[in-house]
């Protein structure tokens, strides 16, 4: 790993504090967007003639794995509205608030819009389900998303995390359960609407 100059790294820091955090966002998309064209355009020349579809299962291989993949395949992919992948955690954002549970967006999205850009491939999302609202939940996510009702129910009962695959985008959100910790707690009250 490169050693990082500390002035080097401060002004650089610096530069990304002057920004808005709108314009860290969509400097943040961009990286996105070109960090996943170069993954595409090396698997396209390693596999001359590949198709669309198994570039994106390629894709999913490499990042998540076999487990992840053999369920992707799965999804239908077919006549697809293309959506950015903030679009994706919009809609598991309107899930959430439709339902009344408590969130804050954590890790690498979060850190896009209020720190520094950076690549990320999924979302991280920090929330509060009781046993009462997993039913209600699920059938809220279940129409957009591929999800596991056992699965939330587990992540409930252990304080871990569960996830989302939007079924036509094939975007990951990872929702991790909160304990009733003063960690938690403090996130989620320091948390803050972005623009």
């Amino acid at each position: 790993m490169a050693r990082r100059d500390p002035k080097t790294e401060w002004l650089r820091v610096a530069g990304y504090r002057a920004m808005t955090p709108q314009q860290r966002s969509e400097l943040g998309r961009e990286l996105i967007r070109s960090g996943r064209l170069t993954v595409e355009r090396a698997i396209t020349q390693q596999h001359p003639g590949i198709s669309s579809d198994e570039v994106e299962f390629e894709l999913w291989n490499r990042i998540y794995g076999r487990r992840w993949l053999a369920r992707v395949r799965t999804l239908r992919r077919v006549g697809r509205q293309l959506m950015e992948d903030w679009e994706v955690v919009a809609q598991v954002i309107h899930t959430l608030e439709a339902n009344r549970i408590a969130y804050a967006v954590v890790g690498g999205y979060s850190a896009i819009y209020w720190g520094r850009p950076r690549f990320t491939q999924d979302a991280d999302l920090l929330v509060y389900i009781s046993a009462r609202q997993v039913e209600r939940l699920a059938n809220g996510f279940a129409k957009e998303f591929v999800l596991s009702g056992e699965a939330i129910e587990q992540a409930v009962r252990n304080h871990s995390e569960f996830n989302l695959i939007h079924r036509t985008e094939v975007f990951k959100t990872d929702l991790w359960v909160a304990a009733n910790t003063p960690y938690a707690r403090e996130v989620l009250k320091r948390r803050r609407r972005g623009a």
